[in-house]
């Protein structure tokens, strides 16, 4: 297992089975690290102290090619909805409590009726705060961290998208001291419930589910693109011309 620093920023190369014998500190934070959040990293302080703070698993392909490029080869990649299914089975198989914090009313009862259908027995509560654009209203920040004590969850699953989910998990680290494991999986909620298509087995074994998800929604997911590539391809280009002049 090796901490990886690919151009700033720092990933594991390591199986979800190993991670917590690793690191024994609770709760354990799990980023998942794509070209958004790689951009999101260099332009967001508030998400660049999160991710500082947390142990960062490489998700996208791209992740993959820059560690390539600056000859650090991060061998192999574990996205957030795999790490979703990976500890829901187990939460399932060890009777661990979950919660779930999810921004998308639509998907919490599409969510919740397969959860109730697939993993029968299994204790949690699911919350849904109302949408916020960076940070979220005290009152109802107040209200699940008041849901977690008094529930006291081993796993928590936050669905808010990046960056505002990550740091949301930072900034709340110290309510959280009972909790085992918190993973900010992003669209893991909605492919699970089935309000947005994950990428064919094909798309995911090449590592272009990114490439998948904005043909399938352009809107939402081009300008995301465009600006991280640009972010990426300018910082590579300055960093490999920098390390020439040196």
């Amino acid at each position: 297992m090796r901490t990886i620093d690919i151009g700033g920023v720092s990933v594991v190369d390591t199986k979800l089975n190993l991670l917590e014998a690793k690191y024994n500190k609770l709760p354990l934070i799990l980023n998942f690290i794509n070209a958004y959040s790689y951009y999101c990293f260099f332009n967001n302080p508030k998400y660049r102290k999160s991710v500082e703070n947390a142990v960062n698993l490489p998700d996208g392909i791209s992740i993959l090619w820059i560690s390539y490029i600056y000859n650090r080869k991060v061998p192999f990649r574990i996205t957030g909805t795999d790490a979703f299914m990976y500890y829901l089975q187990r939460a399932k198989t060890q009777n661990k409590k979950v919660l779930f914090i999810g921004s998308n009313r639509n998907t919490e009862s599409l969510f919740q009726k397969r959860l109730d259908k697939e993993f029968i027995g299994l204790c949690y509560k699911y919350i849904s705060p109302t949408y916020f654009a960076s940070e979220m209203s005290e009152s109802e920040n107040k209200m699940i961290l008041d849901t977690i004590k008094g529930f006291k969850p081993n796993y928590i699953f936050v669905g808010l998208s990046a960056p505002k989910q990550e740091i949301w998990s930072y900034s709340n680290r110290n309510e959280f001291s009972e909790v085992e494991v918190i993973l900010n999986v992003g669209a893991a909620f909605s492919f699970f419930a089935g309000t947005e298509k994950r990428a064919p087995l094909f798309f995911r074994k090449v590592g272009l589910e990114g490439v998948f998800r904005t043909l399938i929604n352009p809107i939402k997911h081009f300008p995301k693109d465009i600006k991280s590539s640009w972010f990426i391809i300018r910082k590579l280009f300055s960093d490999i011309i920098l390390s020439r002049k040196n």
